[in-house]
Formats: structure tokens, sequence, C-alpha cells
């Protein structure tokens, strides 16, 4: 057995001393280092500052919430989100998604840059490869092959040039729908009682639409039995389009994969039947070489997709827009318009014709001036189709940096493209430059893009169809128009965008002529101040009180401990409280993000946030003064009620959608009753 020396006690205390000024001494050292470090590193910012040398640093992260990081925060207020990330991580942000991070670009040189960057910089095919794949089962190794080859075949069948005969048939057979004469519009008839109008146009927009590029045999001879059945599987299928887009397992929407299923196999067997023969749609796949047959049902899943996402709520929002009686004078104009163009065309088809020429048609030159009006881009009609699209699109666009890039506000030699400038950089006067990482997914969001007043001036939350048309850089990126980025750019951009607006174009005509359109007010303004739901007096006992305020108060400290308060601000939205949809009570614009009582909710967001922190107290201070807020709200809505009893306003949008058209995001209430050959 050892035996270990004993130690005097005098020297236990010499070695306690010994290494308690041996940590002294490292420690002093160690912060001696820094110091030198530190005063190296002001002394080079100094010299940088005086050069003004560059500063290089990465996108800034919004905070959020391990593993989903952003994505609960994003799905709750969409649009609302991305616009109080931009007002306060400035013009070029990044969301954890999940497992993958997303860089947003705000700054009007960014996206110009975005849509004009080569392949080699900023690439196209592998941000939209899994889309096509997870939301249309379109393989990547099979389908990319003869992406360009579908573009083109596209882009040749939808020129402007070739348009008048699918333009013809679209007004042809948007006539028969309102006058009852078609088999689509048994179920739509016209009814004294007020119906949803966006309900309504939606099936009108999905029967002309289908039977012009997918032909009538499918419509109403397909394998689904009816039109009915068919519009009800692909509506669930749209709905549920943009969670299946991102990356959450497809087994949370078990009716979106039933949906897509149903119309996946309609489509093979209407496909193999020759039901597509001699339709557009059918062409497009017979002249796009190298297609597979066994995608050719997938890509027709994605055309009918592509024809119906957007068209139908750019019909809606301009159709409701011009059903306000405020919009009276607008809507006359048009119409006047359209008289014109049509005794101008009379006139002309008469000095040309002999007596040998066959009869006109009914509606001929209707349709003709209709067509017409919506292929001159300088009509009202053509004019108020761009400016109802620029301000309810939302189609993100994406993108993924190929290779590292370096983006700068302040450089206009940097070829990589140039971005927005923090306050810091711009007091000072240096560069701000940001590295972007290879492999980065970019998104640019036009519905924030298009309110943002460097690209559309001081007015660009509000409707102006005779505004200037937008410009970015020399148009070889975004064309220049009114609809800005609502189609996309570079070489990707939208190979329908003609035939879309021709087609809303026609089709809201077409309604103005046939129906009376008569909006059913609302009751209340739409910019309603946000308050939460209060608790009934059975709910407001003092037991039920104390369990709620200590599971909040649990539930908040936990979170701020494990996440922080910024966590949980941009992670689950927990205090952000954005009131969607607030859009002014005349009904005239789009308001922008926020109306003005979201700065008054924020400063009692964080008034609350300290309450939590300071004790009960201050919170049920706080709770008190909502409460005496609310109860004068009420009042003054009691007093006002005879005022806003009858309020014409466009409905709030749904603005979590993130992919396509707004949909309204409350019922629109309308009579829809026949014009007479008077009104007419």
């Amino acid at each position: 057995m050892t035996v270990l020396p004993r130690v005097a006690p005098q020297n236990v205390v010499y070695y306690v001393i010994f290494a308690f000024l041996s940590l002294i001494i490292i420690a002093t050292v160690i912060g001696i280092v820094q110091n030198v470090i530190s005063d190296r590193k002001l002394e080079q910012k100094k010299r940088d500052i005086a050069q003004k040398k560059p500063v290089l640093n990465p996108a800034p992260q919004v905070p959020g919430v391990p593993i989903l990081g952003n994505v609960i925060g994003l799905a709750r207020y969409g649009v609302s989100f991305l616009g109080a990330c931009r007002e306060t991580w400035g013009d070029v942000f990044t969301l954890n998604l999940g497992n993958q991070k997303m860089t947003f670009l705000c700054e009007p040189k960014m996206i110009e840059h975005f849509f004009k960057a080569p392949d080699s910089e900023i690439t196209f095919r592998p941000a939209v490869e899994q889309f096509t794949q997870r939301v249309f089962g379109l393989p990547s190794q099979t389908f990319f092959p003869v992406h360009s080859a579908v573009l083109s075949a596209l882009r040749n069948l939808l020129v402007p040039g070739k348009l008048a005969d699918i333009s013809e048939k679209v007004a042809s057979l948007a006539f028969a729908f309102l006058r009852n004469d078609s088999p689509s519009s048994s179920s739509h008839v016209a009814s004294p009682a007020p119906q949803n109008l966006f309900h309504f146009i939606r099936h009108w927009v999905f029967c002309v639409g289908v039977e012009v590029l997918f032909g009538s045999e499918f419509l109403h001879k397909g394998p689904h039995g009816s039109v009915a059945a068919l519009a009800a599987e692909f509506w669930i299928f749209e709905e549920g389009f943009e969670l299946a887009a991102s990356p959450l397992p497809h087994l949370l929407q078990p009716r979106w994969i039933r949906a897509r299923a149903r119309l996946l196999t309609w489509l093979s067997h209407a496909y193999k039947d020759g039901q597509f023969d001699g339709t557009p749609v059918g062409d497009l796949v017979k002249d796009t070489e190298g297609l597979a047959d066994e995608i050719a049902p997938n890509m027709i899943l994605a055309l009918l997709w592509a024809s119906q996402a957007n068209t139908a709520g750019a019909t809606f929002w301009l159709a409701a827009r011009l059903a306000l009686p405020q919009e009276a004078a607008r809507r006359r104009q048009i119409l006047d318009e359209l008289a014109a163009r049509k005794a101008l065309i009379e006139r002309e088809d008469k000095e040309n014709s002999s007596s040998s020429s066959p009869s006109p048609t009914k509606d001929a030159s209707t349709i003709a001036a209709m067509i017409s009006l919506a292929n001159d881009q300088k009509s009202l009609i053509s004019r108020c189709v761009s400016e109802t699209v620029r301000l309810a699109v939302q189609s993100i666009d994406v993108r993924i940096a190929a290779r590292e890039l370096v983006l700068s506000a302040d450089d206009p030699n940097l070829s990589h493209g140039t971005y927005g400038v923090r306050p810091d950089t711009a007091r000072i006067g240096r560069p701000h430059y940001y590295v972007i990482p290879a492999g980065r997914m970019l998104a640019v969001c036009p519905y924030d893009a298009h309110r943002d007043e460097r690209m559309y001036g001081t007015d660009a939350a509000q409707f102006n169809p005779d505004r200037a048309d937008l410009k970015v850089g020399n148009g070889s990126a975004v064309m220049h128009s009114v609809a800005g980025l609502a189609y996309g750019g570079g070489p990707y951009r939208c190979p329908g965008r003609f035939f879309a607006e021709r087609e809303v174009a026609i089709l809201v005509l077409t309604l103005m002529l046939e129906r009376d359109v008569s909006l059913t007010p609302f009751s209340t303004p739409s910019a309603i101040p946000y308050r939460r739901r209060r608790l009934t007096p059975q709910e407001s006992s003092s037991l039920l009180r104390s369990i709620k305020s200590l599971g909040k108060e649990f539930f908040f400290d936990l979170g701020k401990g494990l996440w922080g308060i910024s966590g949980i601000r941009w992670g689950l939205g927990a205090t952000l409280h954005f009131p969607l949809g607030a859009w002014p009570a005349a009904g005239h614009a789009f308001a922008g993000h926020y109306p003005p009582e979201v700065a008054a909710r924020e400063e009692l967001e964080v008034a609350e946030v300290a309450g939590v922190e300071n004790g009960a107290k201050e919170r049920e201070k706080i709770e008190k003064i909502e409460e005496e807020e609310e109860e004068e709200e009420r009042k003054k809505r009691q007093g006002q009620e005879q005022a806003t009893r009858k309020i014409y306003r466009l409905p709030r949008p749904e603005l979590r959608k993130l992919v396509g058209v707004k949909v309204p995001g409350e019922a629109c209430m309308a009579t829809l009753a026949p014009r007479t050959k008077k009104d007419k």
C-alpha cells in the first residue's frame, strides 16, 4: 500500500496563493493581448474609414426558434411578416425556413441584378426543381432537359400576334356562360339574391379558361364526370399548393394528396383518349420534342394551375373594384371607350364589305372591339388590368446563388449587383458589402416591391391606372410595364403574360356588359384596430384569470429563457400582431403593409412584455387600460353605427397567401342581375 506524503498546512496556503496569483497573471496577460488586438482593430477601422474601404458582412439573420426558425411567423402573417422584416432589418435579410435559409432582396437595383444575372452567378433551375417535383410530380431528370423547349413552345403559342382566335373564343364562351347558354353555367344562373362574387367569378373563369385551352370535350365529357367535380378537386389542389411547395411533408395534407392524385388520373385518361388533340394544350404537348408520355399528365396539370391561379384572382379584384359606387365615373369611361371602338369597327366593316360578304354574327363587332381594347396597352381597361395585377400579385420569385456573391449599394463598378445601405455605413460614408454564400436561396417579393416608393413613387400603394411604366434598368431584366415584377423577369419571365392580361380584360368587359354587379355594402370599415378577444363574463372568474395569467407567464418565461425575446418575436410572430388586410374604407386602393394603429399596438406590446417581466401588477394595469380603450371604442362604434352601416369597399385580401394573386380574406357578396338592352 502506497502512503502519500503529508503536506504541511502552511504549504497548502502557499499553493492556493500561488494558483490565485497565476490566474490573475494569466487573465492580465489575456486582457492585455485582447486590448492590443482591439486597439489594432480600432486603428485599422479608423484607417478603413479614412480610406473608405468596404465593410464585409453576411445578410442580417432574422432571429427565430430552433429547428423551425421563422416558419411559424411567416405562415401566420405572410407578406406582412416580410414587410416587418424589411422595415427592421433592411433591404437584405435572411429567414431560416426549417432546413434551408432564404435571403430576401428588396432594393430596386438588387432586383434588377437578381433577374439579369447569368446562371453562373444566380441560377434558376435548382431553385425551381424542388418546386415542380414536389407540387406537380415532374422529376427533374426527365422534365428539365425539355424545360427550355416547353418555354419556347409556350412563347410561340401565346405571342400577341397569335392570340386573335383564342381571344375570340374566350369572349364567345364568356358571353355564353353569362347568358346561361353554356352547360357550365347551369349551377350559376342569375339570381336576385346576393352571392359570393369571388366564387362566381372563379367558377366562370375556370369554365371559360379550361374550355379554351383544354377543349370542350375534356371539360364536359372527361373522365371526371362533371365540371363541378373537376373544379372542386382543382381548387382543393390550388388551396394547398403553397404548403405543398414548402419543405413540410405532404402527409400533413391528405386532402391535397387525394386531389392531386385524382387530377393526375383524370388528365392521364384524357391524354390517352386523345381529348386534348387539336387544343392549344394538346398542340403544345405534341410540339415539345423529347417530352415523355409518362410525365405529360403532370405537365398538363402544371399548365392547368398556371392558367387559373392568377387569372381568377385578377378578374375578381378588377370586377369588384369597378363595381364600387365610387368607381362609377371610371366604369362609365370604360364602357364609352368600348362603344366608340365598336362604332369605329362597324364603320370600317361597312366601308370594306361588299354585297356578297356574309352577314356578321351576333356580337361580332362587340367582340372585335373588346379584343381591340384588350390588345391596346394604352386603353383604360388594359391599364386597369395591369394596375390590378401590380397590386394583387404575390408570387415569390426564387433563385439560388451559384457561387459566393458580394453585393453593394455604393460601388457602381461592382458587377455583382447593388443592395441596400445600412444607416451606420451611410452616415460614415463607407461602402457596405453583403456576402451571400454559394447555394443560398434568394427571393424577391413583388407584393412588397410594388409598394416601394423607390420603384413607383409616393402613390405606390394606391390604385392609379394612369401611372407610368415601371422601368428597371434598361428593360432587359424586367419589361417596362405597369405590372412590374408580376410576371417575373429575365429569360424565365412568364411566357403567358400577354394572354393573361388580355383574358382578364375581355372577361371584365363581358361581365360589365352582361351583368349589373351591385356589391353588398359592409357594415364596418376595413381598417379595424387589432384587439384581442376579451373573456366573456363566465370566463372572467378570478380562478380562470389566475390560471390564464400563470400559464401565459410560464410559457413566456420558458420561451424567453430558451430563445430570447427576439426568437419569440420573429420566430413565432408572438408580439407582432398584424391586423391582416386592413384596407381603406373608401375602397380606392390597397393600403400599405400596416395601418396607423399598428404603431400604437407595437408600443402596447412592448409595455406588455415589460409587464410580464416586472410582475402581475403591471400586466393587470395594462389589461385594465385595454379594457377601458375597448369600452370607449365600443361606445364610439355604437354612436357611428348608422354612419358605418353602408360602407362600399374592397374585401380584405388574405395576406398569408404567398403564391399567386391574392384571394379575398372575407366574403364579398353581390347581386348579378342581367343587364337589359336599355342598360347596355
